[in-house]
C-alpha cells in the first residue's frame, strides 16, 4: 500500500467519523490501517494534501505553458528559472506519471539520409563555411540557418521558409506561402535584414546557412544577400545533417503542431493560426532554455578549473606536481 493511498483513507475516516457509527477500531481494520499510522496522520493530512495540491499545480502550470511538450527534465528546468523552485527529477516523474501529465507528441521513427541528386549550378554553390561545426557557434547573431518545409492538412498545404539565429535558435523571421518558390525564400530574407536592422544589429559578415535548394541558387536571392554583405553558406545537397539544427527546429515544430495526438487540424488557415502560437511560444521558452545551458557550461568550467588545480601525486618522484 503506497503512502498516497495510506493518505486518502486517513481522510476518508476523518470524512466519515461523525456520520458512521462505526468506531475508528472497526474503520482502521476494514481499511487494514494501522492505528500508529492513524495517530500520526489523522491531524496532518489536511497539510500534507495542501502540499501535493501545491507541487501538481507548478509542475502542472509549467507543462501547460510548454504546450504539453516538456518530459520531466525540462519541467524541471522550467520550475528553477521560471519559478526558482528545485525538485528532484524522481519527484517530477512521480507527480507527471500520477496525474497523466505525457508530453503530447509521438516520435517519428527515424530516417537515413537520402542523398538526392538536386539542380545544381555550379556558378550558384557557395562554399560550407559551417562543415558541421554547430557547437562552435558561441556567440549571437553571427551564424544563422535557413530552410524551407512543408505544412500539409486535410484541406491543402503551404510551404514555411524559416531563418533561426545560430546561437539562441531563436526564430528570427518566418514566411509562409502556398508556392515553394524563390519569392518566398526572398520575402524570408527581406524580412530578416528589416528585423535585423530595426534592432541595430550588424548584417556585415553574418553567415546565412542554406542547403543548395533550386530557391537558394537564385540570383536575386543571392544578389540581396551579397548587397548586404550577408556571407552565404551552403551544405550539400539532400545531406539534412549539414543543415541539421534548422531540420530539427522543424522537426520540433511539427511534433507541436501536426504530430501532436491531442491536437486536431481541420483546415490550412488553422494550421497556420498553430504554427503562429507555437514559434511565439518557442521564442519565449528558448529564454530560460539558454539560461540553464549557459549556468550549466559554467558549473562544468567550474569543476574543471577544481580539477586542475588539485595536485597529483607521482609515485616516481614521491612529490605534488601542480
Amino acid at each position: 500500500m503506497t503512502k498516497d493511498t495510506k493518505l486518502k483513507r486517513v481522510e476518508f475516516i476523518n470524512n466519515e467519523i461523525d456520520s458512521n457509527n462505526l468506531s475508528i477500531k472497526i474503520m482502521l481494520d476494514i481499511l487494514q490501517l494501522k492505528r500508529s499510522y492513524w495517530d500520526k496522520y489523522k491531524n496532518k493530512w489536511k497539510e500534507i494534501k495542501g502540499k501535493k495540491n501545491f507541487e501538481f499545480n507548478v509542475v502542472n502550470l509549467i507543462y501547460n505553458e510548454s504546450l504539453k511538450q516538456f518530459g520531466y527534465r525540462r519541467v524541471k528546468n522550467g520550475l528553477k528559472f521560471k519559478l526558482d523552485i528545485n525538485y528532484s527529477n524522481h519527484k517530477i516523474r512521480r507527480i507527471m506519471k500520477e496525474n497523466h501529465l505525457i508530453p503530447q507528441y509521438h516520435l517519428k521513427a527515424i530516417k537515413s539520409a537520402n542523398l538526392r541528386k538536386g539542380i545544381i549550378n555550379s556558378q550558384c554553390i557557395y562554399e560550407d563555411k559551417i562543415k558541421r561545426q554547430y557547437k562552435l557557434v558561441n556567440e549571437p547573431y553571427k551564424v544563422f540557418y535557413t530552410d524551407v518545409t512543408y505544412l500539409i492538412s486535410k484541406d491543402g498545404k503551404r510551404y514555411m521558409s524559416t531563418i533561426i539565429e545560430g546561437y539562441s535558435k531563436k526564430v528570427i523571421d518566418y514566411k509562409i506561402s502556398d508556392k515553394n518558390d524563390q519569392e518566398l525564400v526572398i520575402n524570408n530574407l527581406k524580412s530578416f535584414i528589416k528585423k535585423m536592422r530595426k534592432d541595430a544589429i550588424d548584417l556585415n559578415g553574418i553567415i546565412l546557412h542554406s542547403d543548395r535548394g533550386v530557391q537558394y541558387q537564385n540570383i536575386q536571392y543571392q544578389n540581396l544577400a551579397n548587397k548586404n554583405n550577408i556571407v552565404i553558406s551552403m551544405g550539400r545537397t539532400g545531406v539534412c545533417y549539414d543543415n541539421v539544427v534548422i531540420e530539427s527546429f522543424h522537426s520540433l515544430l511539427k511534433k507541436g503542431t501536426i504530430y501532436n495526438n491531442k491536437t486536431i487540424i481541420n483546415s490550412i488557415s488553422e494550421y497556420q493560426t498553430q504554427v503562429k502560437k507555437w514559434v511565439n511560444w518557442y521564442n519565449q521558452n528558448r529564454d530560460f532554455e539558454m539560461q540553464n545551458n549557459i549556468a550549466k557550461r559554467r558549473q562544468n568550467k567550474h569543476y574543471k578549473s577544481k580539477a586542475l588545480l588539485k595536485p597529483k601525486y607521482s609515485k616516481l618522484q614521491n612529490k605534488i606536481i601542480y
